[in-house]
């Protein structure tokens, strides 16, 4: 629905940092500031980086709901729960990511949000390459989850990685996150993690 909103506005949609999820609200977290439709409450002041919304908004006020558009952020995945609800983070927008520890606590995580990506219906355009970690994910989801025992394929996923920088560029996009929910270039546009265990 916020998606649909942009779309209507011609406004870039934000970027999106992460989510907090409770029974009584859902708030989001943009990487830079950017003004959400008027049901939604910026609790950090000037910077509007940081909005909410009750569970008992009118969600129409929000937007328009569109079923079949894609998702704008498909590597959002779940970090855990806390007494302030459910965490998530966009993998996304937070580029290359280091997990440090415990080795065997660390695949452990990976495992998991692997699984989650290889499943949420959002995630659905993802494309995930396991590269000497979770060797037993790819049944989970064939088509979106791949396991490679050799480094070659980060040469082929980093030339992926350039050309969709260039098709973006070419679209005229402000965006990943608005070239998705605009369609712009009529063509899908995938998203794709490496996941790596060193």
């Amino acid at each position: 629905r916020l998606v649909a909103h942009f779309v209507t506005t011609g406004e870039p949609l934000p970027v999106l940092a992460g989510v907090d999820a409770t029974g009584a609200q859902f708030t989001v977290r943009l990487k830079v500031p950017a003004a959400l439709p008027e049901v939604w409450e910026s609790i950090d002041g000037d910077a509007h980086q940081v909005w909410r919304i009750g569970r008992t908004v009118d969600l129409d006020l929000v937007g328009t709901l569109e079923a079949d558009s894609p998702p704008p952020w498909p590597q959002l995945v779940t970090l855990g729960w806390d007494a302030h609800g459910w965490r998530l983070v966009n993998l996304e927008a937070l580029g290359v990511v280091s997990l440090t520890g415990d080795p065997v606590y660390a695949e452990d995580l990976v495992r998991y949000l692997v699984s989650e990506l290889a499943v949420s219906p959002w995630s659905r355009d993802v494309e995930v390459d396991c590269l000497s970690v979770g060797e037993e994910l790819p049944g989970l989801a064939p088509a979106r989850v791949h396991f490679h025992r050799l480094t070659d394929v980060i040469v082929d996923r980093v030339a992926s990685c350039v050309a969709t920088a260039d098709r973006l560029t070419e679209s005229g996009s402000p965006s990943l996150e608005t070239a998705r929910g605009t369609f712009a270039g009529d063509e899908l546009w995938d998203s794709r993690v490496m996941v790596a265990s060193i």
